[in-house]
């Protein structure tokens, strides 16, 4: 009898020894020098990943929590140009994907550094909150998953581009009014999408929306003139919008357009699919 449980504590200690190392995390930071910008360069291919605000001016965080006989994981950041790159990549698809082999990653932007975003993801979720930073470029692709992007309060820098690439999945984009943004570029494959322009505009921004398949909802500022293009498959093609909003000519107004400082210049290109277009 006291053989067996000699073997089952045995086996246990094995069991916790085995579990301990079936899971590595990855935790550091890294300080932007003085006078530099941050471009932060992220190439995914499952998992999940998550960036937002951090509470120093100048410091990065990445963590990752994954298992290295599943990922490979690269992250190297180079001080003198302000260059951070991280890789998590799944090494084999062939067991599919799980909840348990899911790699997460959190990194976190100082608030007080100009900064470039480029971030490629094939699978996975990905939620972002940019708001209170300073993003001067923002570009995105995903091939499949959820994504959510949030510009909770206004970005501190005028950002010149914003590319937002979703081939199939869900996508919530809110406040992008927040942005700060000259130009934007969202393009949605197939699955639902809703962009809401809502958020503290403060100038021109020209937004082009292209979308091929799928339910989509378009928010609009109220505070902001609006003018909008349309292009759409004929009877493919459902547009719906509120009171406020008229044609002339070529171009659809709301009332206030060309009375207020704001303006949003939205081209919309249609494919297989419904939008309906609503104010905040």
């Amino acid at each position: 009898m006291k053989s067996i449980q000699i073997l089952l504590i045995y086996i246990l200690l094995c069991y916790s020894s085995v579990n301990a190392q079936y899971f590595k995390r990855f935790d550091r930071e890294y300080i932007v020098p003085q006078g530099k910008e941050l471009t932060l360069i992220f190439n995914g291919n499952v998992g999940i990943l998550s960036i937002n605000r951090n509470q120093d001016s100048r410091k990065v965080r990445v963590y990752i929590y994954y298992q290295p006989d599943l990922y490979n994981t690269d992250v190297y950041f180079d001080k003198d140009i302000g260059e951070l790159f991280v890789k998590v990549d799944k090494e084999s698809f062939i067991r599919g994907v799980n909840d348990k082999e899911t790699a997460e990653t959190e990194i976190d932007i100082p608030y007080d550094v100009p900064t470039n975003l480029n971030i490629k993801i094939k699978a996975g979720e990905v939620d972002i909150d940019l708001g209170g930073l300073r993003i001067k470029d923002f570009q995105i692709v995903s091939w499949a998953g959820e994504v959510a992007i949030d510009f909770s309060r206004p970005n501190l820098e005028r950002m010149k581009d914003m590319d937002i690439d979703v081939k199939v999945g869900e996508v919530r984009l809110k406040r992008l009014g927040n942005a700060n943004f000259e130009r934007a570029n969202i393009d949605g494959g197939i699955g639902e999408l809703i962009i809401d322009f809502s958020g503290e505009y403060t100038g021109r921004s020209t937004a082009i929306v292209d979308l091929e398949i799928g339910a989509n909802r378009i928010i609009l500022p109220q505070d902001a003139g609006i003018r909008m293009s349309v292009s759409k498959m004929w009877f493919l093609s459902q547009l719906s919008f509120p009171v406020g909003i008229k044609k002339r000519g070529r171009f659809y107004y709301s009332d206030n357009y060309g009375e207020v400082k704001k303006e949003l210049f939205l081209k919309i290109k249609m494919g297989i699919g419904e939008i309906q277009i609503d104010w905040e």
